[in-house]
């Protein structure tokens, strides 16, 4: 299989932001089946986003988890 986009250079690498965030509290969104209402420790301020995922995972499986930001 060939890569959609070209490698990138270490040096590039460096140069990007990438943090670790743990999901604080899960909510289901009212009269939605599949919208999750989060909020997110970045590690410098808390945030709230909303994610289509609730058709694919349980609030138990995603609270307290650590993922990419």
């Amino acid at each position: 299989m060939n890569p959609q986009k070209p490698n990138i250079t270490f040096e590039d690498f460096q140069k990007l932001d990438i943090r670790i965030c743990k999901i604080l509290s899960v909510e289901k969104v009212e009269k939605s089946d599949k919208l999750y209402k989060m909020e997110i420790d970045t590690g410098f301020d808390t945030r709230v986003v909303v994610s289509s995922i609730a058709k694919d995972f349980t609030v138990n499986q995603i609270l307290n988890q650590h993922l990419p930001f």
